[in-house]
Order: C-alpha cells, then structure tokens, then sequence
C-alpha cells in the first residue's frame, strides 16, 4: 500500500500527470511554432520567391537552347508559383513566353500569347499592372504592324528573308532612296546583292553629279550608311570601299 492508495491506483495517477504534462508540451510547442511561421512567413516566401527566380532562369536557358516547350513548360510553372503566392507575375516573364512562343508557333498563337499576358493583367491587382498591360498592349500592336511589314517585304521582293535580311530591308524601307531603287534594273544578280546593287547605283548617281537622281545630301548620306552597314550580307563580290573591315 502507498498511503490512501494502491500501487495500481498510484501508478494511474503518475501516468495520468505524464500525459498532462505532455500534452502541455506539446500544445506549447504547437503555439511557439505557429507563433514563428507567423513571424517568418516573409522568410518563407522570399525563399520561394528565389526558387521562382531560379526557375525563370532555366526557362530562359531553355529557350536559349532551342528547347522551346520545355522553355513555354517551366514559364507556365512560374506563373502558377507566383499566383500561389497572391503575387503579380513580372512583365518580363510574359515577354519571355511571347518571344519563345514567337519562336515555335505560329502567327494566331503569338497574338494568343500576348492576349493572355494582357487579360492576366486586366484581372490583377498590383503597384504595375496596369503599366505592364498597356506595354503588352502596344507590343501587340506593334508586332502586328511588323509581320505586316514584313509580309509586303517579302511580296515586294520576292526571294526568301531570313532575320538579318528583314533587318536590312526594313531598315531600308526606312529611307528615302527605298523610294528611287530600281531593282529590275540590276538584272544580273539575284536575292539581297540585287537589292544591295540597286541601292548602290543610286548612291553612285548621286556621287557621279547626275542631275535627275532623286538624293540630297541627306538622303545620300543615309542610303551610304546602309550599304556599309549590310553589305556582309551580299554573296557577290562588292567594290572595296564597303567591303567590312575586320576587328
């Protein structure tokens, strides 16, 4: 016997005392971490937010690497972290997703992807959203203005345009001598060197002094200035003076 009470009876009531007590614990321990997640939530979110950074990051390596779906795949990943985390998603990873999707897709899917970025924005809340959804909304326009541009390009001239080309000629369409060229004049050559060449002889006309060229000195100045600039795109031989120099 132990006092008033059986061994059994004891033992009850020390095991009883045990659990209490370690139900305290466990309910302190319960508050104190509730209490720290509260006060390092901003920790939390920060280390998922460079986790989300990281990711953009591979995605644009991706992209750099032409491995266009897993680039559309990792971005689509970022977007839905930062929703998660009741955060804006940054202009830049829309930019991103529209220029790789300009590099896999067709014209329909590009002006998808800006509508996307721009209705993601319309029904966010956030210091730049609305700056943000009006930069993609002139982009869109503007890209639509291009691809007009250069779609008459290639009708107008009539050989295949890669990027360097479409620089060029764009640029071109940009001067006044673009107005004076006579490219069916330049007969023996082909592709961007009969643009080049129809280009050139205006230039030398007008260096030449022959009074019906259309060039002033500006536009002179202009159309000199872009046959140096693209004339390592011509397959033919050229005169020396715009032949590219080295370093």
């Amino acid at each position: 016997m132990f006092g008033f009470f059986s061994k059994k009876d004891f033992d009850k009531a020390v095991q009883k005392e045990v659990d209490r007590r370690e139900a305290e614990r466990k309910k302190k321990v319960s508050k104190m971490w509730e209490k720290w997640e509260a006060e390092n939530q901003v920790d939390v979110n920060w280390n998922r937010e460079n986790n989300l950074k990281t990711l953009y990051t591979k995605a644009e390596e991706y992209y750099k690497n032409g491995m266009y779906q897993k680039s559309l795949d990792t971005l689509v990943a970022v977007v839905s972290g930062y929703t998660e985390l009741g955060k804006a998603v940054g202009l830049y990873v829309f930019i991103l997703y529209i220029d790789v999707v300009k590099a896999c897709k067709s014209y329909e899917d590009v002006l998808s992807a800006y509508d996307m970025g721009i209705e993601y924005y319309k029904n966010s809340v956030g210091e730049y959203v609305d700056k943000w959804k009006e930069h993609l909304e002139v982009a869109k326009d503007s890209y639509i203005e291009d691809e007009k541009l250069i779609k008459r390009l290639k009708e107008e001239y009539g050989f295949p345009l890669d990027e360097p080309m479409i620089i060029a000629l764009k640029r071109l369409d940009s001067l006044a001598v673009h107005r004076f060229i006579k490219i069916d004049a330049v007969d023996n050559y082909s592709g961007f060197d009969r643009v080049w060449r129809a280009v050139l002889n205006e230039v030398d006309y007008f260096e030449q002094g022959d009074s019906w060229n259309s060039l002033n000195k500006t536009t002179y100045k202009g159309a000199k200035n872009w046959l140096k600039s693209f004339a390592h795109l011509c397959k033919e031989e050229i005169p020396e003076e715009y032949i590219p120099k080295e370093g």
